[in-house]
Order: structure tokens, then C-alpha cells, then sequence
């Protein structure tokens, strides 16, 4: 899963040891979280 995140490098950090929040089952919250930090980053759109 930490590829999928891979373009933001904090969120991959807590992913690949599965930090509390960060595992499979958590798979809902860490794609909300990588969707609020890629809109951010001004990929509306792409």
C-alpha cells in the first residue's frame, strides 16, 4: 500500500511499519488523508 502513497513520503513513512491508523483496515482514513494532502498540492484535476 505504501506505493500507492509513495508521492507523499510522510504518509508512506507511517504505512510501510503499519503505524496504529496506518494499517489495511485503516485503508478508508489513509485515503482520505492522501486525497486532502494531493488537493493541497494543487493536482485538482489531473
Amino acid at each position: 500500500m505504501s506505493a500507492l502513497v509513495s508521492d507523499y513520503p510522510e504518509l508512506a513513512e507511517k504505512v510501510i511499519p503499519k503505524a496504529k491508523g496506518y494499517r489495511m483496515l485503516d485503508i478508508l482514513s489513509i485515503i482520505n488523508e492522501y486525497n486532502e494532502w494531493y488537493l493541497q498540492q494543487g493536482n485538482q484535476g489531473k
